[in-house]
C-alpha cells in the first residue's frame, strides 16, 4: 500500500511539474519557437530516461547538474537584484515581491519541498540511516 501511494503521489506531482515547466517556458518565450506539444515531447525525452534510474547512487550526476543550475539561477537573480538596486537605489519603487506573481512563488515553494516521497529511498541508501533525520532537520532549517 505504501508503494502504491508513493507511485500515485509521484505521478500527480510529475504531471503538475510538467504543466509548471510548460508555463515557465511560455513566460520565457520558449513556446514562441515551438508548440507546447513539441516542448512536452522534448521534456519527456529527457525525463523518461531519468525515471528509469533505479538507485539514488546513479542519480549523482543528474543531481549535481540540477544543483549547478539552481546555483546559476540564484547567482543570476542576485546579480540582477544588486544591479537594479545599484542603478535605481532603494526607494518606494522597490517591491520585495509582486503580488500578481505571488501564486507562482507559492507553487515553486510547494515543488521545492515535494521531495518528501523520496525520503525513504534516500534514507535506505545512506550508510548510517539512523543519522538521516538529524541531517534532514539541519538542511531543512537552512533552506527555510
Amino acid at each position: 500500500a505504501v508503494q502504491v501511494s508513493l507511485v500515485v503521489s509521484q505521478f500527480g506531482t510529475n504531471i503538475a511539474f510538467i504543466i509548471f515547466i510548460c508555463d515557465m517556458a511560455k513566460s520565457l518565450g520558449v513556446l514562441e519557437i515551438m508548440s507546447a506539444v513539441q516542448f512536452v515531447a522534448l521534456l519527456l525525452m529527457v525525463l523518461i530516461p531519468l525515471s528509469w534510474i533505479r538507485t539514488v547512487h546513479n542519480l549523482e550526476y543528474p543531481i549535481l547538474g540540477a544543483d549547478f543550475l539552481i546555483l546559476c539561477g540564484l547567482c543570476i537573480v542576485a546579480v540582477y537584484s544588486f544591479s537594479k538596486i545599484a542603478r535605481e537605489g532603494v526607494g518606494p519603487r522597490l517591491e520585495p515581491f509582486e503580488s500578481s506573481t505571488c501564486g507562482l512563488l507559492i507553487g515553486t515553494s510547494v515543488f521545492s519541498f515535494e521531495g518528501t516521497p523520496l525520503v525513504l529511498p534516500i534514507k535506505q541508501a545512506m550508510e548510517r540511516p539512523e543519522d538521516y533525520w538529524g541531517y534532514f532537520q539541519w538542511i531543512f532549517l537552512g533552506i527555510v
